[in-house]
């Protein structure tokens, strides 16, 4: 399995992923319209396009309780490791939605089907 860890330092402190185990695996989105607060698109990588390669890849985040990306894995490759790096960081960069529970907000995870699907033309 790839994973990347991402780390965030702040100041003098460090923001260190949570323990897998203690973030829940969420079917959707925490938040009423199951959307990511980050809808934008992801990139075709130009390597892949210029291949004409196309692929799905699953990714799994770890939200942090600020709604910030804080690992990334490849659950299921698309089969071309250009594709699954294109997956790994848009997913790393992208923005989620605070998950709360008893009002207080934790971490989860979140998984992702990336489609890299060229056009017909």
């Amino acid at each position: 399995m790839v994973q990347v860890l991402l780390m965030t330092a702040l100041l003098a402190n460090q923001a260190v992923a949570p323990a897998l185990d203690v973030c829940p695996l969420l079917e959707s989105p925490p938040n009423s319209s199951g959307q990511y607060c980050d809808p934008r698109r992801v990139p075709y990588p130009p390597e892949a396009l210029e291949k004409r390669i196309e692929g799905v890849a699953l990714v799994e985040v770890t939200v942090s309780k600020t709604g910030t990306a804080v690992s990334v894995s490849i659950v299921k490759s698309s089969g071309f490791h250009v594709l699954d790096r294109a997956a790994e960081e848009w997913a790393a960069g992208g923005c989620y939605a605070i998950h709360t529970v008893n009002s207080a907000p934790v971490c989860y995870r979140i998984q992702k089907k990336l489609s890299f699907v060229l056009d017909a033309n």
